[in-house]
């Protein structure tokens, strides 16, 4: 007798070229052999839209309607109403709000909500306040991508019992993918390094102070290559037009092809956020391949980077004085760290685990209504 899937709806507030874009795609593609899945967007264009549009069966958007967040609240509501989901899973604060309304109001839908952030530096009290109040009614469970981020959570109010921690998924490329940095090689002679930079163009990000320190280094260094990628944005857009990129060239890259080769090329991928960041795929990427990794230490990650893995981003010489000390280690204290990041990353973001997570979730949440 042939078993009835499960049909899942993701709704999804953002197709930016974002970590928490990249783990729908990445949780979708896992979960699809065990259950029916249904995506739909409610940001009706992004550079992934073309992606998802073309490796994601049962994805659709939702135009903006006229009406603002009331109009894209009913016809999310109508979508929820014809494809009678089992569980709706929801990701990014937008999508928690109108796809969890719009799921327990149609037929007591069991809901999952997303919790990746461990700061929102521009969200007001108000919505704050928000988002605290439904937590408490609309989700069954809240799933956070780790320590920093449900320890965040339940400070805004989110209910301690509702939360839960599932790990992300690393990106498959990572498994052929191999770090070619000269810093793991001995007898480099460092002429040139390669600098990487993946990020969103926005502030926060530390992209315009590492352009600035990275100007004028000292006289005996090597010559320091930066490499950016990310998403352009309005606000990136203002920085070109003042001649804040110099003659630095941003490239938006998204296939996996595409980023394992521009991963493997550096000598050190650097994550420079003078904000906050969530587990980030970028940082656990160039991790996961052996890549040497130098860090803001004005986030929170799940495991610890040694003191000579981080810099200050506000410290006026910090990212020099740190890329001086990585740069006067030998291979094999290099190698060393590197192996052991990357060895941690393999154990903490297993694919299976976090796979059977998300399975034993949804299961859960479909009991629970059934109760």
């Amino acid at each position: 007798m042939k078993t009835h899937k499960k049909r899942i709806l993701f709704v999804t507030a953002s197709l930016n070229l974002g970590g928490a874009e990249r783990q729908l795609f990445l949780l979708c593609n896992e979960l699809r052999d065990c259950f029916e899945i249904k995506i739909v967007s409610l940001d009706s264009q992004g550079p992934l839209l073309t992606r998802y549009q073309n490796e994601l069966r049962g994805f659709e958007t939702i135009e903006p309607s006229r009406f603002g967040a009331l109009g894209d609240f009913l016809k999310l509501r109508n979508v929820i109403a014809l494809h009678n989901p089992d569980v709706v899973v929801t990701w990014l604060y937008k999508a928690d709000i109108l796809g969890g309304i719009a799921a327990k109001l149609t037929s007591k839908i069991p809901v999952i909500w997303s919790a990746r952030n461990s700061e929102l530096p521009r969200f007001s009290s108000l919505k704050k306040l928000v988002l605290a109040l439904l937590s408490k009614i609309i989700p069954d469970y809240v799933v956070a991508n780790g320590s920093p981020a449900l320890s965040f959570h339940k400070t805004m109010g989110y209910p301690a019992k509702k939360l839960i921690t599932i790990p992300n998924f690393i990106s498959p490329w990572t498994g052929y993918a191999k770090s070619n940095s000269q810093l793991l090689k001995p007898g480099r002679p460092l002429t040139c390094v390669r600098i990487g930079v993946a990020s969103r163009q926005v502030s926060g990000k530390g992209i315009l102070e590492t352009i600035a320190s990275l100007s004028d280094p000292p006289a005996n260094f090597p010559k320091l290559e930066l490499e950016i990628i990310g998403q352009t944005t309005s606000e990136s857009i203002e920085w070109r037009r003042q001649g804040l990129y110099g003659n630095l060239e941003v490239k938006e890259v998204s296939s996996d092809e595409d980023l394992a080769r521009w991963f493997s090329t550096l000598d050190l991928y650097l994550m420079p956020s003078t904000s906050w960041e969530s587990q980030p795929n970028s940082l656990i990427e160039a991790i996961a391949i052996g890549c040497p990794v130098l860090c803001s230490d004005k986030f929170a990650l799940d495991f610890s980077l040694p003191p000579s893995n981080l810099f200050d981003p506000f410290g006026a010489n910090s990212l020099i004085e740190a890329l001086l000390k990585i740069f006067d280690q030998s291979v094999n204290e290099v190698y060393e760290s590197a192996s052991k990041l990357k060895l941690y990353v393999q154990k903490s973001n297993s694919g299976i685990s976090t796979k059977n997570a998300w399975i034993s979730l949804i299961e859960m949440a479909t009991a629970k209504e059934n109760l």
